[in-house]
Order: C-alpha cells, then structure tokens, then sequence
C-alpha cells in the first residue's frame, strides 16, 4: 500500500501529502516560543497516531482528547493494484471504519452498498483486509500473526516499541514474539507454536514431579502398593470361596451356648453329687461300728462288778442306741442310693448334652453366619477397588512416563525440524542479516550480528544480536532502525508487507548526531531504491544539518512542519486539552479486544 495523504474535517487541522518515498513531519521551535513551549504536544507523534488510528490501531494516548468534539479523520491510500480508498474514523465512534473509493477494485466489495457510497466496515473486518493486502500465508500452512501484531513493527511511536528489534509490547510471550519475528524473516511461524505446547506439555509433566519424588519413583510406589492390594484380594477371595453359610447361624450359635451353660452347670452337680455320696458313705462306716459297742464287758474287764439291774438298764440303753444307730445307717444308705440315682441321670444328660454339643460344633465350624459372609464380600469389594484405583494410577503413569519419553521425542523431532527451516529458508533472510549488519557497520564502524538459531531448553527460537559498542541507548536504537530497514527491504523486493514504514523521533532521541544523520540518509536511499514509503517525526533542533551530506535529504522530503509559537501552529490547529470524555474507556473495549 501506498499512504497519499491525511486529513480531518477540520479546517485548523495540518492536512499532510505523503512522498512516495521519504516523508518527514518536522516540530519546529520559533523565536516567538517562550521557555515554557514546548513540541511535546505539536502533533507530530500524533500524527502517526492518527494513521495508525485509521488503519485499524486503538484509540492512543495522544487521541484520547478529542473524544466528544467531533473530530473525523481521513486517510487516504492506494492499494497494490492500483485501487484508491480514503478511510474515515471517528473516536467517537471509534468501532466503526468508513470506506470510500474503487472499493469493487481493492475487494471490498458489499452487494448491499454500491460503489459510490460510502461502506461501513467493524474494525475486525478492517484489519483482515489490512492483513490480506499486506501479510500473505507465504507458503505456510498456518494462520499468519495479526494485522495489527505486524503492523507494530512498522508503525513504531509507542514507547514499547523502541525496547528492542524483536519487541513492539513490553512483555510479549515467548510464542507471540517468535511468531511474529519468524514471520518477518521468512520462517515457517507455526514452529514458535509448537514449542509453545510442547513447553506446557512438560510443564505440566514436571508439575507431578514434587517433594523430590520422581515419576519413575511414583511409579514404583504404587506397584508395591498394588501388589500387596491384590495379594489381600486373592486372600480375601479364598476365603470366600471356602466359606458356607449355615441357616440360622445366630440361632445354632445361641444353642451352642446354652448347651454348654448346662455342661458345665451339671459338671458341677455331679462333682458336688460324688463328694456328697462320700461324706454319707464315710458316716455310714461310723455308725455301724459305733452300734456294735460292748459297755458290760468293758466295765467287767476293768474289774468294775456291776449290779444286775445297772447291767440291764445298760443293755436297754445300748439297744437303744444301736437301734438310732440302725436308723442313721439306713438313712444314709437311703441318701447314698437316691444320690447315686441322681447322678446316674445327670450323667446320662450330660452325655447326651455333650453329643449335641459335638454335632453343634461341628456346625458351627463347617460355616459361618450370612452377616460374617457380607463383611467378607465388602471386604473383598474394597480391597478390589484399591486394587482398581492403583492399576488405573499405574496405567496414567505409565502413561505419563510414555508421553515423557515422546515429549523428548518430539523435541529432539521439533529441533531437527527447526534447525531445518532455519537452514532451508536461509535464503529468504540472509538479506535481512546482511542488511542488519551492513547498516550497523555503516553507522559505528565496528562488526555486528543478527543471529536467529534455535534456542536451548525448549525455548524455541532465539533472537539475539551483537551490537558495535554494545551498552549505548543509542545504539540500541539503531538496532531498531537496523532491522526495520532490512525487513522492509526484503518485503519491497517480495511485493508484500504494508509498503510503509513509520518512525516517531524517540528512535533518535539518544543516538549521536553523526549516526542520526547517517540513519536518515540510509533509509531515504532505501525508501527510493526498494520503492516503499519512509516516515519520521523528527525535531528540529536534533536535525544533524551539519553532519548530512545534502541538506536536501531532509528538507526536500518534508511533507510538515509544526510549530510551538501559536497553537495554530500545532497538527490540529488548536490546543486540545487532557479532559477527556468519560465514554473513552468504553470506545476503547472494541479496540483492545482486537488487539
């Protein structure tokens, strides 16, 4: 594309016509300016602000203020094939893009909107048309980086974009700055993508490996685990096999019991039968020998001469006696007999309890009771799912232990593939390195280097540089420059990129007089030999006039010059303040979304 001119739809504003090659937007201080003025403010950062406004950018900084006045602004351009279009936008209306022109011609086509009229575009739609004029596929099957990502790289006046060569935001990722620099040099942009997901991947992989346990020892936990889950299966299930259920277990059990309740109940009986069968048997020795006792024949052996009738009366008494004694001895054979009796059937019963005791035992041990079965069964049903839940954690980490050996796979794959896009599209930028470091040669006269190679640890690409005198803010600044003339001579010579490019005067603020004057020459010699466009906003008082070699390199390429001695003097004609509108912040949700 080709910038033609700039305008607003007010008469104090600076209407600007663009070179077809060098164009230079000049703040001027007057005499008449006092100590206070400033170019700050004139309109000449502005100015870029405002075309980037047009081509689809947010609503900046510098345009914040004029929300709510009215203000239109106009680009007008023309396309590679020869189609002119002015685009319009408002920031009070900042979603909405106005095209008019040979829109049929550019492809801009809306069969509800004919061609002298006016056609209304959403600011996505406005960018995709910017990116199909201007960042084609080149032969890579992937979706391109965004308009409007790319078009930093050209149109630099925000101060992100002066960080470095590679940078246009302050902390782009790692993916989005390799994808867009792999594109302006001629790479295949969807690498930087993948290294992206294969970083995450093993992010995500080392994510499991904490507290000093490793994968492979995870893994080796959890089979000890698991072995001894399922040999408490294999236990368990034996035993359910094994197992029988007797009917009404708890009903058995309970008999068993009884019984031997009454076992030991008439053991005791018959123990304490026998030592009574004892006692009577000891007494009845007694007594027998006790009724046998002789008292006359004991008194005459003593020489004791009783007389008849004591004799008879002891007679009397002893048959007395041994008649008691008779009773007692026939009693105590009476108990011995009904004793004896009683034991015989307490025995008898205890026998017969025992046998049944036998045969309930022999129940009781061939099974057990359904309650005792269930337990088993649950039992086995957690110890299974233990043994389920340590086999599926297995089987993830051995996975996992898999998808590590193919992560280093891929990226020992992704590598080669890299290192071989690096080498087979080696022609499409060594142009770029060449220029890069011929243009820094020329500027400092010491060797430097833009090195794109392939980074370590999964980085991905790497974009590094050795600069002349490496440390200086300036020339850090013309490693921008550098880079941006090399790119937009390698995309002229392809017939693609944006066909501009837009510098804004903190490029040159810490660069010596002597480079800057060097870097001016350079990039109209550029602009005119490759046919693309080259814009700056410089200050007056940092023109080097001294140290150009054709004074006319400036002068005659400048296309505006604002002034601080009245404010008819600035872009705009008119001082506009800070007060912005309270609506801004909800005119720029569109736009940040598009970013």
């Amino acid at each position: 594309m080709r910038l033609e001119a700039l305008s607003a739809n007010f008469d104090g504003f600076h209407d600007v016509h663009f070179n077809d090659a060098a164009s230079f937007i000049v703040a001027e201080r007057e005499r008449e300016s006092t100590k206070t003025d400033s170019r700050n403010g004139l309109g000449k950062s502005t100015t870029i602000s405002v075309i980037d406004f047009c081509l689809g950018g947010q609503l900046s900084r510098q345009l914040q203020p004029t929300v709510g006045r009215g203000w239109r602004f106009s680009l007008a351009l023309e396309t590679r094939n020869g189609a002119r279009l002015v685009v319009t936008r408002s920031p009070d209306n900042a979603s909405e893009i106005e095209v008019t022109g040979n829109r049929t011609r550019a492809g801009l086509q809306d069969p509800n909107v004919p061609d002298d009229q006016p056609l209304r575009l959403g600011t996505t739609t406005w960018n995709r048309w910017l990116q199909s004029q201007s960042f084609p596929a080149r032969g890579v099957a992937a979706e391109t980086p965004t308009w409007r990502s790319l078009i930093r790289h050209f149109v630099r006046f925000k101060t992100d974009t002066f960080i470095d060569p590679f940078r246009t935001v302050k902390n782009p990722g790692a993916e989005q700055l390799q994808k867009e620099n792999a594109y302006l040099l001629g790479l295949d942009w969807s690498i930087p993508a993948e290294w992206a997901s294969l970083r995450a991947d093993v992010a995500r992989l080392d994510a499991l490996d904490v507290e000093d346990i490793s994968l492979d020892d995870k893994i080796a936990s959890v089979e000890s685990r698991l072995a001894k889950a399922k040999s408490r299966a294999v236990a368990l299930e034996r035993e359910l096999g094994e197992f029988s259920i007797v009917p009404e277990y708890k009903t058995v059990e309970r008999e068993a019991n009884r019984t031997a309740t009454s076992i030991k109940k008439l053991t005791n009986d018959i123990i304490s039968g026998e030592q009574l069968i004892a006692l009577y048997e000891s007494k009845l020795d007694v007594e027998a020998t006790t009724g046998q006792s002789r008292i006359a024949e004991l008194y005459s052996e003593a020489g004791v001469v009783l007389a008849d009738s004591i004799v008879r009366s002891l007679e009397e008494a002893q048959a007395f006696y041994v008649q008691v004694s008779t009773n007692r001895a026939n009693y105590l054979h009476d108990e011995i007999s009904r004793l004896s009796d009683d034991l015989e059937a307490k025995r008898a019963t205890r026998a017969d309890l025992d046998a049944r005791q036998s045969e309930v035992m022999q129940i009781l041990n061939s099974g057990g009771a359904l309650e005792d079965f269930a337990e088993l069964q649950k039992r086995l049903a957690a110890t299974q799912t233990e043994v389920s839940t340590y086999q599926l954690e297995l089987e993830e980490l051995g996975r996992i232990s898999a998808r590590r050996v193919k992560l280093k796979s891929d990226e020992a794959t992704l590598a080669a593939r890299t290192r071989r896009d690096l080498s087979e599209r080696f022609e499409r930028r060594s142009d770029i390195l060449n220029r890069f470091a011929e243009i820094l040669e020329l500027l400092y006269g010491d060797d430097a280097e833009l090195q794109i190679s392939i980074g370590q640890r999964r980085t991905g690409l790497q974009l590094k540089m050795k600069l002349p005198k490496g440390g200086s803010d300036g020339v850090d600044k013309m490693a921008i420059f550098a880079y941006n003339i090399a790119i937009s001579e390698s995309f002229a010579k392809q017939s693609i990129g944006p066909g501009f490019l837009i510098h804004d005067s903190l490029l040159f603020a810490d660069v010596d007089e002597r480079q800057v004057a060097q870097a001016l020459e350079i990039a109209v010699a550029s602009a005119e030999s490759f046919g693309y466009q080259y814009i700056a906003a410089l200050n007056s008082d940092k023109i080097p006039w001294a140290d150009l070699e054709a004074e006319e390199t400036v002068r005659d390429n400048t296309v505006l010059i604002l002034s601080d001695a009245t404010p008819a003097g600035s872009l705009f004609g008119v001082r506009i303040t800070n007060e912005t509108s309270a609506t801004v912040e909800a005119l720029l949700d569109d736009e940040l979304a598009e970013e």
